[in-house]
Order: structure tokens, then C-alpha cells, then sequence
């Protein structure tokens, strides 16, 4: 009878797994060895790890854990007045095995120079699970950057290695010595898929040897920042090498050419040799060069002949209203562009009324930046028609400004939309 059957026993709860506890332990061990103060928020971190542990089953799912994300920025509100010392670098990067679901590593702007970077290197090399380590703003040289290659291919070469996927090392001192170093390690990478070298103090041999890199050995890497190197010459040789490399290359979907020095000239090598020559560039960052009127024209093809590029940054060049006249006529013919940026480019009222005519006029847009030309009377009637016909569109224009009416005059103030992504996401998938 049911009555007469024994009760049975309540299941087990799940034993909390002890390697959390072990792993804090052991850091806290380093710490005193090191004789550095442990860091509150990496501990939050193993605790958190600790907690989610004790509430997972491990026989019922062996492999269950959240990704884990270890943000230690000196930008961080904790950290801006006690950023990471060079013995709590050593102590964090030894005991980052025990995370077992690490996914992103955040150590920016904390002052690593090389010997941290070694450092980092050995954590690294021992973390299996690690896709996205961002060392931004610090103080790594050409030793430092050579570490972490050397980290990444002995890592990459082993069966179950690391697979690193996003390198962020934007702001380090590396020069030509370390641009070099890697460039040499592009020429092997199979797992690096978002690489940021920009303002890393490099010069045109950086730049030649990234572009050679890349234009056949390299099938992986996908999303490149190379803004901002030390280019001295004005003739615009590296992009004869930059549009060599995209004519070539099938991989890259994200470029960042910023603060090239890039002229006219280079412009036009640049779309008529590598651009429309390309088929899978999908962003292309050109901000901050010394584009002119006459390179509108170079940027009109390059809307019209290549038809993939849904992400287009031009701002703070000197495109003019000429120029951009020649931008806007294109929109039309381009069904791909969903970003457009040209904001500080001197454009005068005619260029901001072809921009707005012509932005309707595409089957894609939905993204225009305009701020900081001569918005006049009747370029911010233009913007407010804009704004009105995109209203009653199924497809929403956001702009960066805003029109307004004071009395029987149109005027135009300043918006902050969301800004798209930028060259090299940081992600934890």
C-alpha cells in the first residue's frame, strides 16, 4: 500500500565546488608573497564564481558556468586612484587558471609596462577559455607586445590552447620594433579575428609590414584599427600598400585608417586600386586625414563600386561642400550605407541640402552625422524636411542634430545619438 511505503529522502543539495574557494585562497596567498594589497573587484569576481559554483549541479551539468568578464580598468571608479601596481599584475595573471569561464580580460589604462606584459603573457598562454584581453593605455613597448605574441602562438600550437579572438593593446609605446613583431605574428595567426594597434606610435614600416601581412598569409583576422601611426611623409606611399592589401584580401570586414595623413591622391589609389577591388570591407574609417573637395570624387565611387560598405566615418577631413555634393549624389545608388559621418568637413549649406535630399533618396541609411559644419537658414529647413519625411518612413533616420523653430526661423542644436560600434568590439562571445 502507499501508506505503508517508506519515505523516500530528499535529494542531496549540490556540494559547493571547492576550486572557487582554493582559487581565492591561493590568490590571497600571492598577494602576501608579493606583499601587494589584494584588488577588492578581482576578488568579487572569484566570489561571484564561488556563488555560482555552490548553485550549480555538477553532476547534472559538468560543464555549466556563466562566461566571466574580469574588468580591472584604471578607468574604473575603484581603481582611478589606486590603479594596478606591478606585483598585483603578477598576483591576478598567476591565478587566472582557476576562472574557468573566463572570457574577457580588461587591464586597461593601469600603467603594465613590459615586465607586467610578460606577466599577462603567462596568464594568458594558461587560460583555455580567454577570447577578448584588452591592455589599452598602458606603458608596453616592443619586449612586452613580443611576450604576448610569443603567448599567443605557443598557446594557438597547442591542442587545446587558447583562442584568444580580441586584442586591444591601442595607446601602448610600441613602435616599428613591435609594429614589426606584429606583423610577423599576422603572418601565422589562426585564431586573432579583432586586432586595435592604433595610436601605438608607429611609422610607415609598421603600416607596409601590418598591409603584407595581410594581403594573402593572414585568413582569420577580420577587424583591424590601425589609426593614427607617425606617418612623415606627404606623398601617401603607404596607401599604395593599404590599397594593395584590400585588393588582395578577403577576410578583413573592419578597417580604421584615422589620422593617416591621408591626401587626395591617396584617396584615389585607395578606392581605384583597393576598394573596387574589394569584396568584403563592410566599415571603413577615414576620419581625421586631409581629404579635400577633389577626393569626393574618390569616395563617390567608392558608394557606387562598392557597393558592400554599410559604415562610412569622414569627419574632421576638408571634404567641403564640393566634395560632399559628390558624397550625396552617390546615396542614391549605394543600398548597403546604413552610417554616414561628415561631420567638420567646412560644409556650407548647399552640401548640407544635397545631403538631406539625397539622404531620403537611400534605400538603406539610417544613421547621419552632420554636427560641426555651417548649418545656415536654409540647411536647417532641409534637415527639419529631413526630419519630418523620415518620420513617416518605416525606416527612422537618427541624426546628430536637431531642428527647431524660434519664431519664423528654423534652427538646429546638437543631439549625442548613439554612437555605432567603433573599429574593435569588445565582446565576451
Amino acid at each position: 500500500m502507499a501508506d505503508d511505503a517508506p519515505p523516500q529522502a530528499e535529494p542531496a543539495a549540490p556540494a559547493p565546488s571547492a576550486d572557487s574557494a582554493v582559487c581565492r585562497q591561493g590568490y590571497l596567498d600571492k598577494c602576501r608573497d608579493f606583499l601587494c594589497e589584494p584588488v577588492g573587484l578581482f576578488l568579487a569576481t572569484l566570489d561571484a564564481q564561488d556563488a555560482a559554483d555552490a548553485a550549480t549541479d555538477p553532476q547534472a551539468f559538468p560543464e555549466a558556468s556563466d562566461p566571466v568578464a574580469v574588468s580591472l580598468s584604471g578607468s574604473n571608479v575603484d581603481l582611478f586612484t589606486g590603479r594596478l601596481s606591478y606585483m598585483q599584475v603578477f598576483s591576478i595573471c598567476d591565478s587566472l587558471s582557476c576562472l574557468k569561464a573566463l572570457k574577457v580580460l580588461d587591464l586597461s589604462y593601469n600603467n603594465i609596462d613590459d615586465a607586467g606584459a610578460k606577466a599577462v603573457a603567462r596568464g594568458v598562454e594558461t587560460c583555455k577559455t580567454l577570447r577578448t584581453l584588452s591592455l589599452r593605455g598602458n606603458d608596453i613597448g616592443p619586449a612586452g607586445i613580443a611576450s604576448i605574441v610569443e603567448a599567443l602562438n605557443t598557446a594557438s600550437a597547442a591542442e587545446d590552447g587558447a583562442t584568444l579572438a580580441t586584442l586591444d593593446v591601442n595607446g601602448n609605446p610600441l613602435t616599428d620594433e613591435g609594429g614589426v613583431v606584429v606583423a610577423k605574428f599576422l603572418e601565422t595567426n589562426t585564431t586573432l579575428q579583432a586586432l586595435d594597434v592604433g595610436n601605438c606610435e608607429f611609422g610607415d614600416v609598421t603600416v607596409i609590414a601590418v598591409c603584407a601581412a595581410l594581403c594573402e598569409a593572414n585568413k582569420t583576422l577580420n577587424d583591424l584599427n590601425l589609426e593614427n601611426p607617425r606617418i612623415r611623409s606627404i606623398e601617401d606611399e603607404t596607401s599604395v600598400h593599404v590599397a594593395k592589401m584590400l585588393a588582395r584580401n578577403n577576410t578583413l570586414t573592419a578597417l580604421n585608417l584615422g589620422k593617416h595623413r591621408m591626401r587626395d591622391h591617396g584617396c584615389h589609389t585607395l578606392v581605384d586600386y583597393g576598394l573596387t577591388r574589394n569584396a568584403t570591407l563592410r566599415k571603413l574609417n577615414l576620419r581625421c586625414n586631409e581629404l579635400t573637395e577633389m577626393g569626393g570624387a574618390a569616395i563617390h565611387r567608392l558608394l557606387t563600386q562598392h557597393p558592400e560598405v554599410t559604415w562610412l566615418d569622414l569627419s574632421c577631413n576638408r571634404l567641403a561642400t564640393r566634395g560632399v555634393m559628390d558624397v550625396a549624389q552617390a546615396l542614391p545608388f549605394n543600398y548597403t550605407l546604413d552610417h554616414l559621418d561628415v561631420r567638420s568637413n567646412g560644409i556650407e549649406s548647399d552640401g548640407i541640402v544635397a545631403l538631406a535630399e539625397n539622404a531620403l533618396r537611400s534605400t538603406r541609411l539610417t544613421s547621419l552625422r552632420l554636427w560641426g559644419n555651417h548649418i545656415g537658414v536654409r540647411a536647417a529647413e532641409a534637415v527639419m524636411q529631413l526630419v519630418t519625411d523620415s518620420a513617416e518612413d518605416t525606416r527612422p533616420l537618427e541624426l546628430d542634430v536637431e531642428p527647431y523653430e524660434v519664431g519664423d526661423r528654423v534652427c538646429v542644436a546638437r543631439l549625442s545619438p548613439n554612437e555605432p560600434p567603433s573599429a574593435v568590439v569588445m565582446s565576451v562571445a
